[in-house]
């Protein structure tokens, strides 16, 4: 049976309706100190997603904040992007990942970037919501629904439930 998240939005994730942990990385991109709740749900998605075999990445500023757990990659990134600048298509082509679970602190700035950027060099991304912290309450939400307009033009959107429910389905 295919696995998939039926109820991101506004789309079923991933598009082509079969998650295979080897093609998938979860990107964590680190702009700001992650805060309480959404640092423990990060948390239990890297454990979870290093546990069925998917990529993790951290994408950070020089000499931004430091995760509390281990990741499998990971890259400064000296622009918003973490694709700018970085040998990070290229980690990720050379491992065969093209679909992309994305969290960040705060989404806005770099998570939001990297995101479009990764959908314009043919990945699918899904947005992992409560695994992102705001800078602001607005633009937060104007970055969430930017993601899902005219059908999903960056990507999806789900929940780290969703995500980690995902994960464990995964043989």
């Amino acid at each position: 049976m295919p696995a998939f998240i039926a109820a991101a939005r506004p789309y079923p994730w991933p598009y082509h309706e079969a998650f295979d942990p080897l093609h998938a990385a979860l990107l964590v991109v680190v702009d700001d100190k992650p805060e309480g709740g959404v640092l423990e749900r990060v948390v239990l998605l890297a454990s979870a997603a290093t546990e069925a075999q998917v990529l993790t990445v951290a994408l950070s500023r020089p000499g931004g904040p430091t995760l509390p757990f281990a990741t499998e990659l990971a890259l400064e990134r000296p622009r918003l992007s973490g694709f700018l600048g970085t040998a990070l298509d290229l980690e990720l082509r050379a491992r065969g990942r093209t679909d992309l679970l994305v969290t960040g602190f705060p989404l806005e700035l770099g998570a939001d970037c990297t995101m479009r950027e990764a959908n314009d060099l043919g990945y699918e991304c899904l947005l992992v919501e409560d695994g992102c912290t705001a800078a602001d309450r607005e633009t937060f939400a104007g970055a969430v629904r930017s993601v899902q307009m005219s059908g999903g033009i960056f990507g999806a959107v789900a929940t780290t439930d969703e995500v980690l429910a995902l994960l464990r389905h995964v043989p």
